[in-house]
């Protein structure tokens, strides 16, 4: 889907209602949004970071954008791929640092310590004896840790 926003006059706007229908085991269903989302054009950077919900973008980096790249790091090792499993890293911190900077989230200031940690453990499954069984077990492990983190609850 993509939305076509207006962004050449100061103000906010609504985007309308969105609803997604689709048929599951012959069954007919619709998912609708409550709230209608709304965009903002703003003067500049500094309106711009201020009108950010931190609470919520923080929520997004630590439960979906960090276990996205979590999961697709899994991939990457698990398939050898050392340079491009922490490239992946590195973008996901620097994204999410360069934005954090000026929004000061404790989560996401702590999710980026849990990036370096992981950005050290995938280093050290390509060192050494036995790469590939490390390689194995860190894939493994990331990706599991992944797919918990999105199901909260989910685990006891």
């Amino acid at each position: 889907m993509t939305l076509e926003a207006p962004h050449r006059e100061i103000g906010d706007y609504d985007l309308g209602r969105f609803a997604l229908s689709y048929a599951r085991n012959g069954e007919r269903r619709t998912l609708a949004l409550a709230d209608v989302p709304r965009i903002a054009c703003v003067r500049g950077e500094d309106e711009f970071f201020a009108r950010i919900d931190a609470d919520n973008w923080g929520r997004s980096v630590v439960v979906d954008a960090y276990n996205d790249m979590q999961a697709a790091v899994a991939r990457e090792v698990k398939e050898g791929r050392r340079d491009q499993a922490l490239q992946r890293l590195r973008k996901f911190k620097e994204e999410a640092a360069t934005m954090n900077a000026h929004v000061n989230s404790a989560p996401v200031a702590e999710q980026l310590r849990e990036a370096d940690r992981l950005e050290a453990e995938v280093s050290q499954a390509f060192e050494g004896a036995d790469q590939a069984g490390k390689q194995n077990a860190l894939s493994k492990a990331a990706n599991a840790q992944a797919v918990d983190a999105r199901r909260a609850g989910a685990k006891r």
